[in-house]
């Protein structure tokens, strides 16, 4: 499900940062690209777990899909983003989206994913409208892939319909330069100033 994340968060980011684009002329949508894969990464330490032998695991697939979790990388990823000046709520905001996203899109994938309402519901929850077989490098099913791109080739139209001074090349180029940004700040590095109208 990795580029299925990426492709479907990326469809769903250029919806939300239009019209939040529109009502403050600011577009930090880049950040739900970041936040989108976070929910996964509980596969790192149930490894780890797996690997030393600790049966059963603390950590499993799925610890990191509920609302504990959104909460708490989503409280995270707001802080460091003020370290970017990034607004401590705007930073939030986004980051908490790109994990729903994540969440929407495993739920329409899986008939039985995971416990996302937890702790308010101990239900497994999930859709299974697209079944996926992980057929491309064990990174993607083109029964879910395909749809996505074709979605995205959609939302890219419109937006480009609906707003024309962007394009995805301006997109892609912002969003590129924020992730430098956000490297060099991890590596202590002097990043140049980011432009607050992106």
């Amino acid at each position: 499900m990795l580029l299925e994340h990426l492709v479907y968060t990326l469809a769903i980011s250029l919806v939300v940062g239009a019209i939040y684009h529109n009502f403050t002329s600011r577009d930090p949508s880049w950040i739900m690209m970041i936040s989108c894969v976070v929910p996964d990464i509980d596969y790192i330490p149930y490894r780890i777990f797996y690997h030393m032998g600790i049966h059963p695991e603390p950590i499993v697939h799925g610890s990191f899909h509920n609302v504990i979790a959104l909460v708490i990388f989503s409280l995270i990823g707001g802080y460091l983003l003020m370290k970017i000046n990034v607004p401590f709520k705007e930073g939030v905001l986004f980051f908490s989206l790109g994990i729903i996203s994540h969440f929407i899109e495993d739920a329409i994938v899986y008939q039985a994913a995971y416990k996302f309402l937890y702790p308010f519901s101990n239900n497994i929850m999930g859709w299974g409208i697209l079944n996926e077989t992980e057929d491309i490098f064990g990174l993607a099913g083109v029964e879910v892939l395909i749809p996505g791109i074709l979605l995205l080739s959609i939302v890219v139209c419109a937006r480009m319909m609906v707003d024309t001074d962007w394009s995805i090349i301006k997109h892609s180029i912002t969003t590129s330069n924020q992730f430098k940004y956000c490297l060099n700040i991890l590596l202590n590095t002097n990043p140049l100033p980011v432009d607050e109208n992106e």
